[in-house]
């Protein structure tokens, strides 16, 4: 296995004063039928190559339990809301767990550490966790441990319609105060590669390619909010769980309100003094792109996925 790392000049919009991208190239030869995994480049912050620690060899060398549970996606792709369900799902759906402590805590982002710094060490902590562990992660397949393929623990990932990705990041990014520009100005970052964790179609289309593999389960995010009970059913069958009682899927439905995404992005912007006054009658008009930055969007997406065999249909 080998990487190599690159500092590109990124856009002034994102600007927080602690945190600088950098492109990181990775090959892999630590994996089963490793000609399958080409070179790929993902967009990560300078501390998971440049601090005191080299964190891309700690994920690579990362303990996997074959009785882990990853949930994996690109951000704001509707993991909380998955990785929670995976979690009760895992717990015998004790609600009275869930609602003790936060699911960061029960189901943490083991690269966390990697990506911020400034945290307690995610790899440490998610290591000590007893068994059966739920664990999240955004990276690409390739930045994975190699044992998540070996062991093959359970890997459940979630798929969103690019537009309601790019909106929701967006967002986010607005709301922790390293992004000061437009929606549009986000939409060309985007595609750009100027924000954690992308590009987004090689994230996708990578683990979509290993959708049949029995220890992978693939959940199309608008599924979800079209039929929550559904999916509840399905990953409890993916799982080997026994699937709850009405009265408990109905008690389990209303815990996962809170995970409603839009209403969360609301409301921590709202409690954003800096972005209140400039966002929040956009917030409760306009919670959606403008149609140039979607055409945009689609038309940059299809031309992808038509250059790699897909079509935009595939995924959903």
């Amino acid at each position: 296995m080998k990487y190599q790392t690159t500092s590109v000049n990124r856009p002034a919009k994102y600007n927080k004063s602690n945190v600088s991208l950098v492109d990181v190239s990775i090959v892999r030869d630590d994996f089963e039928n490793s000609e399958e995994f080409s070179e790929v480049k993902c967009t990560l912050t300078d501390n998971f190559v440049n601090g005191e620690v080299d964190y891309i060899n700690r994920l690579m060398n990362f303990e996997v339990r074959s009785d882990d549970v990853w949930v994996i996606s690109m951000p704001k792709s509707g993991q909380e809301i998955i990785s929670e369900l995976a979690w009760l799902a895992q717990n015998n759906f004790d609600l009275e767990a869930a609602t003790s402590s936060s699911n960061s805590i029960r189901v943490p982002y083991v690269e966390l550490k990697a990506l911020i710094g400034f945290t307690s060490d995610s790899f440490a902590y998610t290591d000590s966790l007893k068994s059966p562990r739920t664990v999240k992660t955004h990276l690409p397949i390739q930045f994975l441990p190699a044992d998540l393929f070996v062991k093959k623990p359970k890997i459940i990932y979630i798929y969103r319609d690019i537009c309601e990705v790019v909106l929701a990041y967006y967002y986010h990014c607005c709301a922790i105060g390293c992004f000061t520009g437009t929606k549009e100005d986000f939409v060309e970052c985007f595609m750009k590669d100027d924000a954690p964790y992308l590009p987004y179609w090689n994230n996708v289309t990578n683990f979509w390619r290993r959708r049949g593999n029995q220890h992978i389960h693939y959940v199309s995010y608008s599924k979800v909010k079209k039929s929550l009970e559904a999916v509840l059913k399905e990953v409890c069958e993916f799982l080997g769980k026994p699937i709850p009682s009405q009265e408990v899927i109905g008690q389990i439905k209303e815990h996962l309100e809170v995970y409603d995404e839009v209403s969360e992005l609301k409301k921590q912007i709202k409690t954003n003094e800096e972005l209140k006054s400039i966002t929040e009658k956009e917030l409760d008009i306009d919670f959606k792109l403008s149609e140039e930055s979607t055409r945009k969007l689609k038309d940059w997406s299809a031309r992808f996925l038509s250059e790699n065999g897909f079509s935009a249909e595939d995924f959903l």
